[in-house]
């Protein structure tokens, strides 16, 4: 119920009813004035009025003789400096063209949020803009740049390396959120467009295949595959499931001393000849203390086996055709 002010000067009772009626309010409010020592045991008087509370008026205001005349001539060069600059014709040039680039595991566990995490961070190093986006509404991804929250639609962190500074934008869906829109394009297309994120590489961190990925906007997948027959035994269905999608099998947690691991990478290699990418990611403990300190791997421990296979895989895919010609403007 809105407060109703007997006493149109009484501001002090005005807002205080205001802060009592609604939180929204409480900076507003005020604090009864102060009684001093020299007024003590007097009265205190029932309201301040406006006039008590307005500023001073100045003699010499009162006493002043009419105001200058203004000097309009500058606004006319303003203007016509403004119409100049709105009728040159835009120096951007054609928009940003974005490769796009998804990571999909056969089974959980194959290492694709730390894929994501790591390329992002090794272009973003190159001064690149990077946008990592997850289809996850309990994304990981930003932990690994240091951002101890779950459940954030979006993030920006700052990238340096060297005289080098990138920017990493990271996105998470929600989970009302359809995968593709009514066009045909990935989910953080328009999402992207309307926010202003003008990015040089996108990589979507898009969990396991579903029913409805295969028709999932341009670009290139990584299907990461970890070294364990059941894996492999999946692997059929996830293929059948990514449609015609340009593919390229990635082999992750490899430990090069067990004979089975060998033999799976033997096997992928005679049955899928190029699709199966040259290089493989090996297993690494520091894999998962990187994700306790808050960092990719590569920063974390920048000489580890599995950060040379992130580097190896990341320049590999920069020089691919199929991924540089898989870029796209996002609107």
């Amino acid at each position: 119920m809105a407060t109703k002010i007997q006493n149109p000067d009484d501001i002090d009772t005005f807002f205080h009813g205001l802060a009592l009626e609604s939180d929204g309010y409480r900076s507003f409010s005020r604090r009864p004035p102060v009684r001093s020592q020299e007024n003590e045991g007097e009265d205190e008087p029932a309201s301040t009025s406006l006039q008590a509370l307005a500023p001073p008026v100045r003699k010499d205001r009162e006493l002043a003789s009419e105001p200058a005349p203004i000097d309009s001539t500058g606004a006319d060069s303003f203007f016509a400096a403004m119409d100049n600059a709105l009728s040159r014709p835009s120096a951007a040039g054609p928009r940003r063209r974005t490769a796009c680039l998804r990571m999909y595991s056969v089974a959980e566990g194959a290492g694709a949020t730390s894929l994501t995490a790591n390329l992002g961070r090794l272009w973003a190093g190159e001064g690149r803009s990077v946008a990592l986006v997850d289809d996850a509404s309990d994304s990981l991804l930003p932990f690994y740049f240091g951002v101890r929250r779950q459940g954030l639609r979006f993030s920006s962190v700052l990238v340096q390396q060297g005289a080098s500074t990138g920017e990493v934008q990271l996105l998470a869906r929600n989970e009302s959120e359809d995968r593709v829109d009514e066009s045909g394009r990935p989910w953080y297309a328009g999402v992207l467009g309307q926010m202003g994120v003008a990015a040089d590489y996108v990589l979507q961190r898009a969990g396991r295949p579903g029913r409805e990925t295969a028709s999932e906007g341009s670009g290139i997948s990584l299907l990461l595959i970890g070294a364990e027959a059941s894996s492999i035994y999946k692997l059929p269905a996830a293929l059948e499931r990514l449609g015609r999608q340009e593919i390229r099998l990635v082999l992750t947690r490899f430990r090069p001393e067990l004979d089975l691991h060998r033999r799976l990478r033997s096997w992928l290699s005679e049955r899928f000849g190029d699709r199966l990418a040259p290089v493989t990611l090996r297993w690494d403990e520091a894999a998962d203390w990187a994700l306790t300190a808050g960092r990719p791997v590569v920063d974390y421990a920048p000489s580890c086996p599995l950060s040379a296979d992130y580097r190896e895989l990341g320049d590999w895919l920069a020089e691919s055709p199929a991924f540089r010609r898989t870029a796209e403007t996002l609107a």
